[in-house]
Parts: C-alpha cells; structure tokens; sequence
C-alpha cells in the first residue's frame, strides 16, 4: 500500500516521497520559480535510496543526497495508520506527520 507517490508539507514546502515496487525511493522538493511571468514550483531531487516496511516501521535508508549529511542516513518512522490517500507517520521524536497520496 505504500506503493506511489506522496506529498508531506513541511517548514521548507512540499516534499513528494516516491516509492517504487522495487524497493527504491527518490524524493523531490518544489520550489518557486519565475517562468514566462507565472509562479511555477520545479520539482527537484533530493534523495533517494531503498525501503521497505517491517514490524509496522517504513525503514529507509538514504543512498545518494544533495544534501550530503543525509547520506547513509536512516529514517525508520512507525507507521500510525495508511489508507489508500493518508499516511500517518511517527518519528522517534513523536512529531506526527501526514503524508497525502498524489499517485
């Protein structure tokens, strides 16, 4: 079920996190631009690297990064709840976040 692409509005915007079947992930940030004198939001990578979900935890770890401290890094939130359009997910910290399906 976690399977597509999800979108998690964060302090910095919106961050799509894409999960593919094959165990990979890669996640994209938008930002504005100008383009031919309209706002447009570019998607642009961020990270990616391989997931899977075990024992109720999405466990990711991060393979390649433009922001090179996440390199190597896990994040491994407990999955509080998953429908079809919502992913509710808990950090180690307990910071709840919602993640909505955009694909």
């Amino acid at each position: 079920m976690v399977i597509g692409t999800w979108r998690i509005t964060d302090p910095e915007g919106s961050l799509d996190l894409v999960f593919a079947a094959n165990g990979t992930f890669q996640t994209y940030r938008y930002f504005e631009t100008m383009a031919n004198f309209h706002r447009v939001f570019v998607p642009t990578p961020i990270s990616s690297g391989t997931w899977m979900v075990s024992g109720g935890r999405l466990l990711a770890k991060v393979t390649s990064s433009t922001r090179i401290d996440k390199v190597n890094q896990s994040f491994v939130p407990a999955v509080r709840s998953i429908s079809a359009t919502d992913m509710i997910l808990v950090d180690d910290q307990g910071q709840v976040s919602r993640a909505v399906r955009t694909r």
